[in-house]
């Protein structure tokens, strides 16, 4: 993602010990990405929720984490 603002889609998929969508966590996903910001998570099929992530003004390497709360 550039520096000042450019965009990119983030997709995270929520299964279980079945190997089975999980559904529903679009609401309890916390993420965290210390160089911008990423928007409200959306189930976009059974297990599958993307959200946008924006770019903010400070560069370097950095790592983005997922977590059901």
């Amino acid at each position: 993602v550039g520096v000042g603002g450019g965009t990119t889609t983030l997709t995270y998929t929520a299964r279980d010990a079945s190997n089975n969508p999980v559904t529903g966590l679009a609401g309890t996903l916390v993420t965290t990405f210390p160089l911008g910001t990423v928007g409200t998570w959306t189930e976009t099929a059974p297990g599958i929720y993307t959200a946008t992530l924006t770019g903010g003004n400070t560069s370097g390497a950095t790592t983005v984490a997922v977590a059901v709360q």
